[in-house]
């Protein structure tokens, strides 16, 4: 029932109709409370799944997801074009430009360069866009592909989520990636525009 209310209410024709904030309200009286709960891993247990991971591409991958925090499938599609490389004026360190165009992201989420935090994103994207050129692909699998990796990773080390020890998915990498973010001092605003939200969106506020 909730799903047909999903894709009911935001179908074109409330849009068209200029009744898409009646539909919001719909869908807000038919949302099931217990998706508020926030599924999240912290870093030690994203490290040892990166431990599991058997290439240096799926090691990126995991990193990315970590360390951005966008959407697997927008990762998935991105290209050496995508990655500027530069000094952080600040540290002295070396640190990636990640560049997120509308046109590899989900409709929901906005368009914005992020700047890497970990210095092994840094290290892996050095290796994997040594060899490659402007317009190639980072990586050669597709969804399912990284779906199965990731599965294999959480089973060898036992990987659960945080509060109730659900499996991890890619989706709670960008949730952990949040919460680890707001442990290190980052405002809210700050942890929303990485995440692609508009300013007015409520979806933080689960992470805090």
């Amino acid at each position: 029932t909730k799903s047909y209310y999903n894709k009911v209410f935001k179908s074109k024709p409330f849009e068209l109709a200029g009744k898409a904030d009646l539909a919001r309200q719909a869908i807000e009286f038919y949302h099931n409370k217990s998706e508020d709960e926030v599924r999240f891993i912290w870093e030690d247990t994203f490290r040892k799944l990166i431990d599991a991971a058997n290439s240096t591409n799926q090691k990126l991958l995991l990193w990315l997801a970590f360390d951005i925090g966008e959407n697997i499938g927008s990762l998935l599609v991105m290209q050496k074009k995508d990655f500027l490389r530069q000094i952080n004026k600040t540290t002295g360190e070396p640190e990636y430009l990640v560049n997120l165009p509308r046109e590899k992201l989900k409709r929901s989420r906005r368009p914005r360069s992020e700047i890497t935090n970990f210095k092994e994103t840094v290290g892996l994207l050095d290796t994997v866009l040594r060899d490659l050129e402007d317009n190639d692909p980072l990586f050669s699998f597709g969804h399912r592909q990284a779906l199965k990796f990731l599965d294999r990773a959480v089973r060898i080390v036992n990987a659960r989520c945080i509060p109730k020890g659900q499996k991890v998915s890619w989706k709670d990498l960008r949730s952990s990636m949040a919460c680890y973010l707001l442990t290190k001092g980052w405002s809210t605003d700050e942890i929303r525009a990485r995440l692609g939200h508009s300013p007015s969106s409520r979806i933080l506020d689960k992470y805090v």
